[in-house]
Formats: C-alpha cells, structure tokens, sequence
C-alpha cells in the first residue's frame, strides 16, 4: 500500500483494526534530506488473531539525486521508474 506519510497514524490504526497489521514500512523521498512525503507499508492479514507479528522500519528511498537524475536505488526498487525520466528543474 502506498500512502501519505502524514497519515501514517491513522492508517495503522485503521488497518490494526481491520486484521492487516503492518509488517514494514519505506519511507519516500524526493531526495535526500527531504521529509518523505509517501510511505510503502507491507501488511499482513492475521484474521482476527491477535499478538504482534513483528515490524521494520526500513531505511528511506530516496527518488532523485542532487542532479534530479533517477537514484540507483529507486531504479532497483522499482525499474520501470526508469523509463519516464525526470525533466531538467521539474
């Protein structure tokens, strides 16, 4: 699931309550530096059950280098981010 990282409380609420517990969660980037504006979280179904299940924080991605050029990290995250490169001062 993707999501604003400002809504980040409310959303594991929600999702706590409806037996998708958060497994990890990646902050986004824009670069370096940047808040993460956008958090990737990977959720597990446990039914009703309860008990923890464990949960990462994982480092952030960042999208765009100092140049605004695709970060190597972003490309192995996701490559098809690589085939709609960012235009110069966007």
């Amino acid at each position: 699931m993707v999501h604003l990282a400002e809504r980040l409380p409310e959303l594991v609420r929600v999702l706590e309550d409806h037996g998708l517990p958060p497994r990890r969660a990646l902050p986004v980037q824009g670069k370096a530096g940047q808040d993460p504006r956008l958090v990737l979280l990977e959720c597990l179904r446990t039914g009703g059950r309860t008990g923890r299940t464990g949960f990462a924080l994982l480092a952030p991605l960042a999208l765009y280098g100092p140049d605004g050029s695709l970060t190597p990290e972003a490309a192995a995250f996701c490559p098809p981010l690589a085939t709609n490169p960012r235009r110069a001062g966007a």
